[in-house]
């Protein structure tokens, strides 16, 4: 028995207060075996999704609204960077939903290390990124995750799905093929990968693509079916900035390893 997260602390405790702080191993085993709902306490999740929230007021109920109506075993970590609009308000209206677990930002650190972050506490075998403003589809994504892990499982570290490109000035939407547009946000990641890899601290864009740069091409695949809506808007990050945008991407190029 180890303690990796506060779950296993909680279980640990009730095995101490039942056979006493001089228990064996043994004795620990026996009373488990014989007391096997409680290895409920610390089950692990199938499945990490997580989402990174800056002032996003306008989407986040819906998109979490989006996640939690899927039927997967998951948890769901919420991570608020410091915003300074009425997200937290949006945010904890699921709070009496126990797979979600909030963290709150002290600055605002960006995308790439607030995404760190929840990959510290993530417990899920697969991981999936959500942003702020976009939306899963919940019966496409559920079939789509179980497809997607056994190529997974088979030969990749990350699978990106495709997805349906909403642009939110016209109300139009087009499928969108994901070995020519791939994207980091729905993306179903490995935990042992992005836990050697992780996203690079600090980096303000880019930072699906930086990732993408350092993965072995034979640990890539794709999933053609769309499981997810992209939005896109006029005030998105990656419509601000556009010179700092191209100087960046001109930097992970040049030290890129797949082009």
């Amino acid at each position: 028995l180890t303690i990796d997260y506060p779950e296993d602390a909680n279980l640990l405790e009730i095995v101490f207060r039942s056979l006493g702080n001089n228990c064996t191993c043994d004795e620990i085993c026996k009373y488990l075996d014989l007391n096997q709902h409680l290895l409920n306490i610390n089950k692990l999740p199938l499945l990490t999704i997580y989402t990174c929230v800056h002032n996003a007021e306008k989407y986040i109920y819906t998109t979490m609204q989006s996640v939690l109506n899927t039927d997967i075993d998951m948890e769901y970590i919420i991570v608020d960077d410091k915003s300074s609009d009425k997200s937290i308000l949006e945010m904890t209206k699921f709070c009496s939903d126990k797979r979600v677990k909030y963290i709150f930002n002290d600055k605002n650190l960006g995308l790439a290390s607030s995404s760190n972050r929840a990959i510290d506490l993530s417990r899920g075998k697969y991981i999936i990124r959500v942003d702020a403003d976009d939306l899963l589809l919940p019966d496409n994504f559920k079939k789509g995750f179980y497809e997607a892990i056994n190529q997974l499982n088979d030969k990749a570290e990350i699978v990106y799905p495709a997805y349906y490109s909403y642009f939110e000035e016209t109300g139009e939407y087009e499928y969108t093929n994901p070995e020519l547009k791939h994207h980091a946000g729905c993306a179903i990641m490995s935990k042992r990968m992005i836990n050697e890899l992780r996203f690079k601290e600090g980096i303000r864009h880019w930072d699906g693509y930086e990732l993408y740069q350092r993965m072995l091409s034979d640990g890539v695949s794709y999933y053609y079916k769309p499981t997810w809506f992209y939005r896109v808007r006029p005030d998105s990050m990656s419509n601000k900035n556009k010179e700092e945008r191209a100087c960046l991407k001109l930097i992970i190029d040049s030290e890129g390893n797949i082009k």
